[in-house]
């Protein structure tokens, strides 16, 4: 039994420097492949011209795509902020509207009530009566004439 222990270690060990054998030999060919194929070039004028033009484009299209993601933001905020505005210029304009009704409502009815003892009583015979029945009835106008 214990020889089959110390066989299976010894196999085991074998077996991972395999592993680690194949495993340099693929790195060094990768390596050797790599090398072939990454040629150093003179850096010269054109080259840097044409690394520099690359880069710039680059760069000028992430601006250009952040700055119409920014307008884009800017626009879907400005349209809500209108709405909000309509929104609340409507409820203000109902409570305004409501106020009014109120208050319309609220002199027809005084008017209704100071001008019905006046039209009833037996005191409109008058002269205070009479002489505001005879006033020339005057049409109001925004500017008093």
């Amino acid at each position: 039994m214990k020889l089959a222990g110390g066989l299976m270690s010894d196999v085991l060990l074998a077996g991972i420097a395999a592993v680690a054998a194949i495993t340099m030999i693929l790195a060094a060919l990768i390596l050797f492949r790599i090398s072939r194929i990454v040629i150093q070039e003179p850096l010269t004028k054109d080259l840097i011209r044409q690394l520099l033009r690359g880069e710039t484009d680059l760069v000028r299209k992430s601006g250009e795509d952040q700055a119409r993601s920014l307008r884009q933001e800017l626009g879907d905020h400005l349209k809500g902020f209108q709405d909000t505005t309509i929104k609340a210029f409507g409820v203000l304009t109902a409570g305004v509207n409501s106020q009014m009704r109120g208050f319309s409502e609220r002199l027809d009815g005084g008017i209704k009530t100071v001008e019905q003892p006046l039209r009833g009583s037996p005191r409109s015979s008058t002269p205070t009566l009479g002489k505001w029945a005879k006033m020339p009835q005057r049409t109001a106008t925004p500017f008093g004439n």
